[in-house]
Parts: C-alpha cells; structure tokens; sequence
C-alpha cells in the first residue's frame, strides 16, 4: 500500500511538472499576438538571429535523404516554407 502511494505520488508530481513546463514553453509564443505588426515580428525574429533577405534569390537544387531515407529534393518544394537546419557532432 505505501509503495502504490509513492508510485501515485511520483506520477502525479511528474505531471504537474509537465503541465508547468508546457504552461512556461506556451509564454513566449501567447506574447506573439495576430494583433502584432509584421514589422515587431520581424524586429524579434531579427533579435534572435534570423535574417530575411530581400530581392528574388533562388537556392541552389540539392536532394539530402529525409528521416526514413527517402530522397527529397529542394526544387520539388518551390512555393512552400522550407525551414532547413544543419548540425553536426565533431
């Protein structure tokens, strides 16, 4: 019995700890309002490192392998919001 109330314990802390974390997660992106202009949107996107670039640039085609492996090319998606990130461990 003590240990079956431990164990509820644990669970129910551990929940409330997730709750908290997405209600603190969920802050900065209430704040971003549809009331906001583009031109403080994009003032804060500036902040944080992103750049717009201005004028008709292409991006080269290339084809990288997708999570499950499949090849996906860059010119097949022209016209949609790619958002592209490169990482490595060294």
């Amino acid at each position: 019995m003590k240990k079956r109330r431990q164990r509820r314990t644990v669970i129910l802390t551990g929940v409330a700890a997730l709750l908290l974390i997405g209600a603190l997660a969920a802050v900065p992106i209430a704040s971003f309002s549809t009331a906001r202009s583009a031109a403080s949107l994009e003032s804060a996107l500036e902040a944080l490192g992103y750049v717009k670039i201005e004028g008709d640039h292409v991006a080269p085609d290339f084809t990288l392998p997708n999570a499950s492996g499949k090849p996906v090319r860059l010119g097949d998606l022209r016209g949609k919001a790619v958002f592209l990130t490169f990482w490595t461990t060294w």
